[in-house]
């Protein structure tokens, strides 16, 4: 008795990151585009240290700030850089200034 290959829904596919789709239902054909189509996928130009600082600074202040997704998600690092300024504490506030000035690059 042979064993059974491997389901191929078990075995992971690569990630092609976000992409255009066409889904076809009944008659109608469904153009799905990105959402902000002007957000380009690059990542923010600040260290990881920094990041990491940044982490810990919203952590005291009772935020939360994820390290790996402020890297690379834009509009998460506005949405965590508006909680920033928001802060009372003036290092924060600091520290989300030099943010704005790295997502404007």
């Amino acid at each position: 008795m042979s064993a059974m290959p491997p389901s191929p829904l078990s075995r992971p596919t690569p990630s092609r990151g976000p992409r255009r789709q066409w889904v076809r239902r009944a008659a109608a054909l469904l153009d799905i585009v990105p959402l902000l189509p002007e957000v380009t996928l690059r990542p923010v130009p600040l260290s990881q240290p920094w990041l990491e600082a940044f982490s810990a600074a919203m952590a005291r202040a009772g935020h939360g700030a994820l390290v790996s997704r402020m890297a690379f998600d834009r509009i998460y690092a506005r949405e965590r850089l508006v909680r920033a300024l928001a802060c009372d504490d003036p290092a924060l506030r600091d520290m989300a200034a030099e943010l704005r000035g790295a997502l404007k690059r």
